[in-house]
């Protein structure tokens, strides 16, 4: 009888370029693009510490979903972050709801929320 032990990490170097380039490939936003809407660095920063421990607290894997990097932005360089599409919901649930676009974005993914669910079951 053979024993076939399984590891959830990985230490070989290809495992994790290869791991990389998938995650990353599903990481379509950016979190430099709220800058845009009128947010500040240090507001988005927080968002994304806030989502963090939402993942980690739940024991997700953040390298899936999070993925620091530079970015080129106002001729300067920032620190941006690539998010998959749960990321980068996770980051505007925890943002400031100071800037209006934020506050009628969270109401709005409230209340489709709870239209779709009761409240109840949870």
């Amino acid at each position: 009888m053979n024993i076939i032990l399984y590891n959830k990490s990985y230490t070989q170097p290809s495992i994790h370029s290869f791991l990389d380039a998938l995650y990353s490939n599903n990481m379509p936003y950016l979190a430099s693009d709220l800058l845009e809407k009128g947010l500040l660095v240090s507001d988005i920063t927080q968002g994304i510490k806030k989502a963090l421990m939402v993942m980690r607290r739940l024991s997700l894997d953040v390298d899936q979903h999070f993925k620091p990097f530079y970015s080129q932005h106002n001729d300067g360089l920032m620190k941006d972050c690539k998010l998959s599409k749960l990321g980068y919901a996770l980051v505007l649930l925890n943002l400031n709801a100071n800037n209006a676009y934020i506050a009628n974005l969270q109401l709005t993914i409230a209340d489709y929320f709870f239209n779709e669910h009761d409240m109840r079951n949870f």
